[in-house]
């Protein structure tokens, strides 16, 4: 069955004292066959019209269709639930295979050497078997880490939502190691995020905090430059980063720590990390211009959402 992608809106609503009224309902369907499934739930459609594709379009036909409906409002929405339900019901299993296609499996199975952020995440989160905290910093990072890792225990994650800012992520992980010494605390980070709140390093030397610390290093201010790339013609603005050494800067605070390329690299790293009684700093060098999907576009709505940049 072809997906049905029907964009319902209730066009009229009205009451007439003293007797129930008749409701208007426009359903426009952007796919013509789907047309005879909403034929056979309402009836037959007061008025019909089609719609050609606009000029140098690729948009599919569109059957527009009203519909006059007994039973005054309530008729009215009982239709529009119905409609809903089976538009979600027909299209969310075509979206899931293709988010799958086009998102999930490039991400965690990318076919390029470059190390992707979804699967550092998913590498740490395998090799805890899925008991460690979760603590995010603010960006890429933190959508990327909240979707690829895995729980098995309740308490198991920490962000600050959309109300933080860059540099959340460190000192909450400190936090976090009190509030559960008995568990493993791995807090990622982007390379901007790291900076903002470096001087947190020192907290974690003098409390011997052992925080974990994923930074996922793409030498950009990645979420803004994602924006940018989608939505402003890859116009860069003050998005590419200048990093520090960030191996010297751990070692100056007597912090472990590993830089990895490769996938190989990457496995002993996480054991390593793991396997060391206190702090450690594993920087993964990802590929530069990553980008976290799905994403719904300004001003858009979720059945609007963008699978590729």
């Amino acid at each position: 069955m072809r997906p049905l992608r029907a964009q319902v809106s209730i066009s009229e609503l009205y009451a007439k004292a003293g007797r129930e009224a008749e409701g208007i309902v426009r359903v426009v369907v952007v796919d013509c066959p789907v047309g005879v499934h909403i034929h056979e739930i309402v009836g037959v459609a007061r008025t019909r019209r089609t719609e050609p594709p606009k000029s140098g379009g690729t948009r599919a036909v569109v059957l527009v269709l009203d519909f006059a409906i007994p039973g005054g409002i309530i008729g009215v929405l009982r239709l529009f639930v119905l409609l809903v339900r089976v538009s979600v019901g027909n299209a969310t299993e075509n979206l899931e295979l293709r988010e799958e296609e086009k998102v999930i499996r490039p991400e965690l199975h990318p076919a390029t050497n470059s190390l992707s952020m979804g699967e550092v995440v998913r590498a740490v989160s395998d090799a805890t078997h899925h008991e460690a905290v979760l603590v995010t910093d603010v960006g890429q990072n933190q959508m990327i880490s909240a979707r690829y890792f895995k729980y098995t225990k309740e308490r198991s994650i920490i962000t600050s939502g959309g109300l933080g800012t860059m540099g959340f992520g460190l000192p909450a992980a400190i936090g976090a190691t009190f509030g559960a010494p008995e568990r493993t605390v791995c807090v990622f980070m982007g390379d901007g995020g790291l900076q903002m709140n470096i001087q947190e390093l020192g907290t974690i030397m003098e409390q011997k905090a052992p925080v974990k610390i994923i930074c996922l290093n793409n030498n950009y201010l990645g979420n803004v430059r994602q924006w940018q790339a989608m939505f402003f013609n890859r116009r860069y603005s003050f998005t590419p980063m200048l990093n520090p050494d960030y191996m010297k800067v751990a070692s100056a605070y007597d912090i472990p720590s590993k830089r990895v390329f490769t996938r190989e690299e990457l496995k002993e790293a996480i054991a390593e990390m793991l396997a060391t009684d206190g702090p450690f700093l594993l920087e993964a060098c990802v590929v530069e211009e990553g980008n976290v999907l799905p994403m719904t576009p300004p001003g858009g709505s979720v059945n609007q959402m963008l699978l590729e940049c």
